[in-house]
């Protein structure tokens, strides 16, 4: 894939590490990947010596550091607070914006359907960005957004991470390393040195050749957009 506009949506700085590693793969191969994080983060974080406003900061640095290294032409904060997400029309509003004026090719996002997902967040930005990349096409929703260079659009593709049901996986054994220095970024949510075995940990699922380094992914259209 080539020349293709991409759009990951999360709902904290750090939850592009799910899926990380094909970002990078991406970006190598020339796509604009562009990044939509939901809320600040301000509660990441066990110091109560830290204020939630310092953690906001802290976290929107090392959130830039990251999109850096994995070579995001573009973050977008939306800043919402940590923990109150809501699916209702002022977010969903929000990203049927953005997709209508960024007009990804494919997005990436939570799989809100996956069980056991204990942060609410994660399952309110799966539905809503979900919404928007299949419903943005309809000019009857949030008509009044629709003005020059912001049109009608639906993407092509919808994979979703931590998923309980993968049906593709994108090899990432290539760039791993690269994938733990952009994941280093995140200095407050892992550490000064980031635990291999817990990365993989996160990001694998069995895969029939156990050699590989994965990240999963159910592909939701079965178009021939391709990672």
């Amino acid at each position: 894939m080539k020349g293709k506009k991409i759009l990951v949506c999360v709902a904290h700085p750090d939850d592009e590490v799910f899926c990380s590693g094909t970002i990078l793969k991406l970006t190598d191969e020339g796509n604009d990947v562009f990044l939509v994080v939901g809320t600040q983060g301000e509660k990441g974080s066990h110091d109560p010596a830290l204020s939630p406003l310092a953690i906001a900061e802290m976290r929107r640095k090392e959130m830039d550091l990251a999109a850096e290294r994995l070579g995001i032409r573009e973050v977008i904060q939306l800043g919402y607070q940590d923990g109150e997400l809501q699916y209702a029309n002022d977010l969903k509003e929000t990203l049927f914006h953005l997709v209508r004026r960024i007009r990804p090719d494919l997005v990436l996002t939570f799989d809100p359907w996956k069980r056991y997902e204990i942060h609410s967040d994660h399952r309110t930005i799966g539905f809503s960005m979900i919404e928007a990349a299949h419903l943005g096409a309809n000019c009857w929703y949030y008509r009044q957004q629709i003005a020059g260079d912001v049109v009608c659009h639906r993407s092509q593709e919808l994979y979703l991470f931590n998923c309980d049901e993968p049906n593709y996986y994108v090899d990432i054994t290539n760039v791993f390393e690269r994938k733990c220095l952009a994941t280093s970024a995140h200095r407050s949510q892992f550490g000064q040195a980031v635990d291999e075995t817990r990365l993989r940990q996160i990001i694998n699922q069995p895969h029939p050749d156990v050699q590989m380094t994965i990240e999963p992914f159910h592909k939701m259209w079965r178009s021939d957009l391709y990672l």
